[in-house]
């Protein structure tokens, strides 16, 4: 008898099944009313006239437009803040032949702040008989625009591959000796040749100077010697090729 009225005493209630679905409808009915609550109140903030832009700064270096870029962002005056997509924005931004990158942030309560990021123009490509702009990797950015940076090298080449030239330019950038007066800034323009061979023009000079990279202050110091013994005759150079292997300077006179 004993054991039996301990097992009654260890027997656990058993809960019904209607108190159980009561329970789980009235979880699920809060959770609506929550959620409901939420949406409202974010419909309300978001209608508010607070949140409406009123200002958009866009800062931007020079060359790139502001209203070329508050067109490309989309964004409105009115518009609501909280609606405004900023992926969407920079993306259509980077559009932009120009910009590199660009961040918009979101000024509470109501302004927005575009930032832009300029490539850098590095040279200018003579393609199909038309002036580009290249960046630092050969890579086209936009066409030629009269009156800005007029005084890039042009550089030419056959087959579009301007990179040796930029090469080549930053080599001669890099020369640093008193005995050279021949610089980057003297030259006009930058012809690339097959086998690695460049061909200079430089500017108020009618001559062109054929070079090859790695060497180039001594082949450079042996090119203006040559300058200065053919001036000493009063005579004048048409080409001056230091690209022999022999070490020899190759003159054509007019």
């Amino acid at each position: 008898m004993s054991k039996l009225y301990r097992g009654n005493l260890n027997k656990k209630k058993k809960k019904k099944p209607g108190t159980r679905i009561l329970l789980i409808a009235a979880v699920l009915i809060t959770l609506f009313l929550l959620v409901r609550g939420c949406s409202y109140g974010i419909y309300r903030i978001s209608n508010l006239g607070i949140l409406k832009i009123k200002e958009i700064n866009i800062l931007v270096p020079p060359n790139i437009s502001r209203q070329a870029i508050l067109g490309l962002s989309g964004i409105r005056n009115g518009e609501n803040i909280l609606g405004v997509s900023i992926d969407d924005a920079m993306s259509r931004i980077k559009t932009h032949p120009w910009v590199r990158s660009a961040n918009i942030k979101r000024l509470f309560p109501n302004k927005i702040e575009i930032a832009v990021d300029s490539k850098t123009a590095m040279a200018l490509a003579k393609k199909s008989g038309k002036l580009m702009y290249i960046d630092e990797h050969g890579e086209i950015i936009d066409k030629f625009i009269p009156g800005y940076r007029n005084d890039l090298v042009i550089i030419s080449s056959p087959d579009d591959d301007y990179i040796g030239g930029l090469k080549l330019l930053s080599e001669i950038e890099n020369v640093k000796s008193d005995r050279l007066y021949i610089n980057s800034k003297m030259i006009s323009e930058i012809i690339c040749e097959p086998d690695n061979i460049f061909t200079l023009l430089l500017a108020g000079h009618n001559f062109k100077l054929v070079v090859k990279p790695g060497n180039l202050e001594k082949d450079l110091i042996r090119i203006q010697k040559v300058i200065a013994d053919l001036g000493y005759r009063g005579e004048k150079a048409q080409l001056i090729d230091a690209t022999m292997a022999d070490s020899r300077i190759v003159v054509k006179r007019y």
